[in-house]
């Protein structure tokens, strides 16, 4: 499942990966690493500037780059897990995405409960 990394293990070599974009980390070892996982499941994955489900019929849109989604046997759009990127960490970044990512999983689980 993981041939392209092993073609191409370049990225992974000393003072490469630092190279790579924010985009190209997310496109050439995550987005292969997510797909090959949930390959054939009922799961579907949606990448970059996705708004949740729970937050479809408000003015509220949170872009998660990582939104992963389960349909059930009546269509009906269950999010099952977001998720942000980063290149590097620093404070700034860190502390934006992990405040989205609270908010957006209090007003999932807000959704849930009620």
């Amino acid at each position: 499942r993981f041939d392209r990394h092993i073609l191409d293990s370049t990225m992974f070599e000393r003072g490469n990966f630092e190279l790579l974009s924010e985009v190209d980390g997310i496109v050439k070892f995550w987005g292969l690493v997510v797909e090959n996982m949930f390959l054939g499941s009922r799961i579907h994955r949606h990448w970059r500037e996705t708004v949740p489900s729970v937050f479809k019929a408000t003015t509220v849109t949170p872009k998660m780059d990582l939104h992963l989604i389960c349909f059930g046997s009546n269509q009906a759009e269950e999010d099952m897990c977001i998720g942000e990127f980063g290149k590097t960490i620093n404070n700034r970044k860190y502390y934006h995405d992990k405040r989205k990512l609270v908010l957006v999983a209090k007003a999932q689980i807000n959704y849930y409960i009620q």
